[in-house]
Formats: C-alpha cells, sequence, structure tokens
C-alpha cells in the first residue's frame, strides 16, 4: 500500500504519519495487513472525523496498492481521498492545479488492458502537458509500480524540451490596447 499527499506542508505531514503509524499498529495488533480498500476507508474516514473537530487537516490523498484477497480479484486499486472526507476509486487519479490537465490526458488515454509501457508514455504526455502549460512545473516526476511482485521504482519522468516562443512587441501592445489597461 502506499499514501501520496498534497496539501499543506504540517497537515500532509502530520495527518500522513498518522495514518501510516494506526494502519502499521493494526496490522501489528491483530496480524492482519489491510487491503488498499480497507486502508483506504481508514483514512476517509479518519480525515471525515477530523473534519467535525477543531483540528481539522487540510490533506489531498491518494491511496493505492495491489489487493492479494481472493474477495477483490486480486487486482490494484487507487483511491483518492480530498480534504473534505470524499472518496473515490478511480483509474487515474491527480491532485493539485494540475489535475485538470492530468485527469483530461489519463481520461483519453487510459483503458483496461494498459501495458506498464503504455503507462509510461501516458505519464509522459502528462508531464510534457504540464509542462507546457504551467509557469511553474515540475521538473521530474517519481515513478512507482505496484503490482503483484511489490512496489518498484523506476526512473524519474523529465517533460521534454518545452519551448515558449517570446512575444512579439506588437502583439503584447495590440493585446493591451484590447483589454484597455493603459492610456
Amino acid at each position: 500500500m502506499f499514501l501520496c499527499t498534497a496539501g499543506e506542508p504540517g497537515d500532509v505531514v502530520q495527518f500522513a504519519e498518522y495514518v501510516g503509524k494506526n494502519i502499521q499498529l493494526y496490522k501489528m495488533i491483530n496480524g492482519i495487513e489491510l487491503s488498499p480498500y480497507a486502508c483506504a476507508n481508514f483514512t476517509r474516514n479518519q480525515m471525515a472525523t477530523s473534519l467535525r473537530s477543531r483540528n481539522s487537516f487540510l490533506a489531498n490523498l491518494v491511496v493505492g496498492g495491489f489487493s492479494t484477497n481472493e474477495r477483490d480479484q486480486e487486482r490494484s486499486q487507487l483511491y483518492s481521498i480530498d480534504y473534505l472526507g470524499a472518496m473515490v476509486s478511480a483509474n487515474v487519479v491527480a491532485h493539485g492545479f494540475c489535475q485538470f490537465f492530468a485527469l483530461a490526458i489519463g481520461d483519453r488515454l487510459w483503458k483496461e488492458d494498459l501495458t506498464v509501457e503504455e503507462g509510461l508514455v501516458m505519464l509522459q504526455t502528462i508531464v510534457n502537458e504540464i509542462g507546457k502549460r504551467m509557469a511553474a512545473y515540475p521538473h521530474c516526476m517519481f515513478v512507482r509500480i505496484i503490482d503483484a511482485q511489490g512496489i518498484r521504482v523506476l526512473d524519474n519522468v523529465y517533460p521534454e524540451k518545452v519551448t515558449v516562443n517570446k512575444p512579439i512587441e506588437e502583439d503584447l501592445q495590440r493585446s493591451a490596447d484590447m483589454m484597455d489597461i493603459h492610456g
């Protein structure tokens, strides 16, 4: 199971440690490892409970893993949990300002029998698009593959060379005239 977080730095660290330690404690006490679905539900419950208290956390989370239960049909599971305690199971998950680009591309390119190579091409497309459209884009994405063999670390994904054409001065003047921002 893995847990990725986004949000306010203090809240993210505190909540992630709290959830991770409680999941480990459950495993130590009961001798049973929770499935990704159970971990996601526990995390969602804790987020919703904290929302109704004085110490709510401003953190968005991605919970995923590979279930080996017969009931879950041995498959990968991915869940998105927002700071309000809403949980969604999805094939492609993203949080933050760039999520709209990532989810749109992921929705278009995802298919049921996606191979690892096709998934990496999809991720490269997402990183390239974010690099083109965002002023402060990530310089690399850390890639982890979770399957029946466990968690594997792959090479980081970097945006391909992004070129931005410098606008011509008369185009800037024309757009300023259209917006009427100077006299």
